[in-house]
């Protein structure tokens, strides 16, 4: 009989929050908020919701994300949920859920690209040029 393993992996492209710096300088911890954005349609309108995800990141990835990744970067994150359980000021336990970001990697703002810039998918595709396939004469 075949089983099949768990798998906890997320993947989001959203806009950060505040960013802030955990931890030491030989074990540095960055955490942040993630915001993701979704139209949904309300009434006879479409309106804008935003997710937000709590995001840790651990080690040299968080050492090397603290000195690009800052309020409003559009980023793109994967890792795992973990559940995370603490206590409020009243002594109640609260429980929650963050995302431990295994890999960030900061992408273009459309808006703030300049036309050639490698970032922007549109120049890019503008500046290609069209080959010719050999034996062109392919039934498809």
């Amino acid at each position: 009989m075949f089983g099949f393993g768990d798998l906890n992996e997320v993947k989001f492209i959203g806009n950060c929050g505040e960013v802030k710096r955990r931890g030491t300088d030989e074990k540095p911890v960055m955490a942040f908020g993630l915001a993701i954005n979704k139209r949904v349609k309300q009434g006879d309108e479409y309106v804008d919701k935003t997710n937000w995800f709590n995001c840790v990141v651990f080690g040299k990835t968080a050492e090397i994300a603290l000195k690009w990744v800052e309020k409003g970067s559009k980023v793109y994150v994967s890792g795992e949920l973990e559940n995370t359980k603490w206590q409020d000021d009243d002594g109640n336990d609260r429980y929650g859920v963050e995302v431990i970001v295994r890999d960030i990697q900061k992408l273009a703002d459309p808006k703030n690209s300049t036309n050639g810039s490698p970032e922007s998918a549109a120049a890019v595709a503008d500046s290609a040029t069209v080959q010719p396939i050999p034996g062109a004469d392919l039934p498809f």
